[in-house]
């Protein structure tokens, strides 16, 4: 429950950031590269529409911009015939997965803002490193909460109910910097997945990754700072082992020294329970013409074991 609260504080946390915003940046200029948005008009990517007919649903109802509001329901169905992937005696299943759920956009928005998802066998829990999406307005939050009901045909003492909720927040000024954040959060169970016991594990997890940059006016250079925290925690002390706290940051730099000639630098550093990994990595791009292009690369890695082997 340590990490729901964490996550419902940040939450409130980041609608209180948005509540502000909506009072105190409403009559500024937008970001350098985008153009004004009046108040009235439709989000990016949405058409105006023709209006509803006097007989119709009018926008009186539901209100003029839409893409704030987005209820949901997956309905899944899943057959395997080893569903505790032992190496004896395989028992197959088939699964119901219901999950109903809703998103909120402020400001409207009809893209579904966040498309990943954690995973407890990945160090920092993300199987790829998140990348800071493109800035289209001042600022943007986003807001998701689904609960899964996952039930089994055979082994129905088994079923059970997901939690999931998604909050994000992009903040951009004018001088070019920004900041976002986003918190993933899941009260879920999974297979035991080791081949020997026919079993469930109950879990929470919680991911808090957060990216923030500078990109300078003329293009010329930019900076890049990035800092993620991963907790997970069973409740079966048999899986006690696999509780972990995975902390990561990484900075990186951009030079244009000429139109066609760049250098890129970049220094990542994650703690992964038992193990501190480094890494720098550096590219040279030389463009010659739009048939040659030069880049040369280096990458070192390392890591160092916190504990000594068990003699």
């Amino acid at each position: 429950m340590k990490d729901f609260r964490h996550f419902t504080g940040l939450t409130i946390i980041i609608f209180s950031i948005f509540i502000f915003s909506q009072f105190s940046f409403a009559t500024q200029a937008p970001p350098v590269g985008q153009s004004k948005v009046e108040s009235a008009a439709i989000p990016g990517g949405q058409s105006k529409g023709t209006p509803a007919s006097e007989d119709g649903v009018t926008a009186d109802i539901f209100g003029k911009k839409g893409g704030r509001f987005h209820p949901f329901v997956m309905i899944e169905e899943i057959y395997t015939d080893n569903f505790f992937a032992t190496n004896t005696d395989p028992k197959e299943e088939f699964t119901t997965n219901i999950a109903p759920g809703i998103w909120l956009a402020f400001p409207a928005n009809r893209a579904k803002l966040l498309n990943i998802d954690t995973t407890t066998t990945s160090p920092g829990g993300l199987q790829l490193s998140r990348v800071k999406p493109e800035a289209t307005r001042r600022y943007q939050s986003y807001f998701l909460y689904s609960p899964e009901f996952v039930l089994y045909s055979n082994n129905s003492k088994k079923n059970h109910t997901n939690q999931r909720a998604e909050a994000l927040y992009q903040y951009n000024l004018n001088s070019g910097l920004s900041f976002d954040f986003i918190d993933l959060f899941n009260d879920k169970e999974e297979i035991a997945g080791n081949g020997v016991f026919d079993t469930l594990y109950h879990y929470q997890d919680n991911l808090f990754d957060f990216i923030t940059a500078y990109d300078s006016p003329s293009g010329k250079y930019k900076f890049q700072f990035t800092y993620s925290n991963y907790n997970l925690g069973y409740d079966d002390t048999d899986v006690a082992y696999r509780d972990r706290n995975d902390n990561s940051f990484g900075v990186s730099a951009f030079y244009r020294f000429w139109p066609k000639t760049s250098l890129f630098l970049e220094y990542n550093y994650s703690d992964i329970k038992s193990r501190e990994n480094y890494g720098v990595f550096v590219k040279l791009n030389k463009k010659f013409s739009n048939l040659v292009v030069i880049d040369l690369f280096l990458r070192q890695e390392y890591s160092d074991d916190k504990f000594l082997p068990i003699i």
